[in-house]
């Protein structure tokens, strides 16, 4: 995309946060989903950046889709609604456009790109997460459909979906269990979608579950190469997912320094020269933060599987705890009002980043035992 269409569609995602968002604070605080602001994004092109132009979309890649990410956060004043945004973008860009067929790209994207079908991905399951070797849902051939059975949970849009991309087992090979991926509409029979968790973060946006129960799909419905999802789609994802994420959190941390700073300077007794220190400590790793998610993004337009990007995504996690503590530092938790924008914002950013430390704590692993492998090796 032309350098003067991106800064048109960071632009247009800036005006419509700046407009439709910023003034709805409360939505950090909804139960239910606001159809109409999806709508709106659809009407605008938001819905699906990502998408392909031939399909309705801007042709977006990862380095914009995350520009245009920290902008949302930081104009529109909400983490939920880019959550939501771009879970949907990665279905349409990462798992349809990139492993589907040209018939399965014009079957799905244009109401991804439009705002009529929300996209989710279906992987974790209830208990075991996305966890390859413990997936019980299983996909059967019979007589050129796929029977699906199973249960999948904790999915980000799940409530809402129009189309969920599902993974399945559908063989063993070597003691190992082989995923397929399929493309699940909404009005598939036996398939029933669970009501909203109620999560107290990350609102409005909703994640549930699903259960499938003889859901019988056409084979045409098979998303990329049988018995690959897991290599192809599931665990690159990770990563991709990880990096979008961050850029998201960056728009929010920026948000934060934004919000501490008025609160700060509206004081009557000027802030102690601890304070002041930490507020330039937290504008140094804001920054830090945003250069990074910003160059992992690019890297993935280059390569999804960039180790580089899966570097900088993790080391940004613990940098962006290094961020949260110093809120405290700099206001104290006890003197917010948790309804005022500071507060939803910093209780999302920092749940977010709870419940990916035991994922962390998997890639350190592996990260470090490549570290080993490579110099064992070269001594040998």
């Amino acid at each position: 995309m032309a350098n003067q269409d991106s800064h048109s569609l960071v632009a247009r995602v800036r005006a419509f946060a700046s407009e439709h968002l910023a003034h709805r604070g409360d939505l950090a605080l909804w139960d239910r989903f606001p159809h109409d602001l999806w709508t709106r994004m659809g009407e605008l092109g938001l819905c699906a950046m990502a998408v392909p132009e031939r399909f309705g979309g801007a042709g977006a890649g990862y380095g914009l889709l995350a520009r245009s990410l920290d902008a949302l956060v930081f104009s529109g004043k909400n983490l939920g609604i880019a959550a939501s945004l771009m879970l949907n973008n990665l279905v349409a860009l990462f798992a349809i456009d990139r492993l589907g067929t040209e018939d399965q790209k014009a079957d799905f994207l244009p109401a991804i790109a439009d705002g009529s079908s929300i996209a989710c991905l279906a992987m974790s399951e209830p208990k075991t997460g996305a966890h390859p070797g413990r997936m019980r849902t299983q996909a059967r051939r019979e007589e050129g459909f796929f029977v699906l059975d199973g249960e999948k949970a904790y999915l980000t849009n799940g409530p809402v979906a129009g189309l969920f991309v599902v993974a399945a087992v559908t063989g063993e090979e070597k003691g190992r269990k082989q995923i397929s991926a399929f493309l699940l509409p909404r009005r598939t029979p036996g398939l029933t979608v669970g009501a909203d968790m109620g999560l107290d973060f990350l609102r409005p946006s909703p994640h549930g579950p699903i259960t499938l129960d003889g859901c019988r799909v056409p084979e045409g419905y098979l998303l990329g190469t049988p018995g690959t999802a897991w290599e192809d789609l599931i665990k690159p994802f990770r990563t991709v997912e990880d990096v979008l994420m961050m850029a998201a959190a960056a728009g929010g941390m920026d948000l934060q320094l934004s919000l501490l700073t008025e609160i700060m300077a509206g004081k009557k007794e000027p802030p102690t020269l601890d304070m002041v220190r930490a507020l330039g400590l937290f504008a140094c790793l804001v920054a830090t933060l945003r250069t990074m998610a910003f160059e992992a993004a690019d890297l993935l337009d280059q390569d999804f599987r960039s180790p580089k990007a899966e570097q900088l995504s993790l080391a940004a996690r613990f940098i962006s705890r290094d961020v949260q503590s110093l809120v405290n530092r700099l206001l104290g938790e006890s003197s917010l009002d948790k309804e005022s924008e500071l507060y939803l914002i910093t209780q999302d950013l920092r749940k977010s980043s709870e419940i990916a430390k035991n994922a962390e704590t998997a890639k350190q692993e592996r990260m470090g035992s490549e570290i080993l492998a490579r110099v064992r090796s070269k001594r040998e």
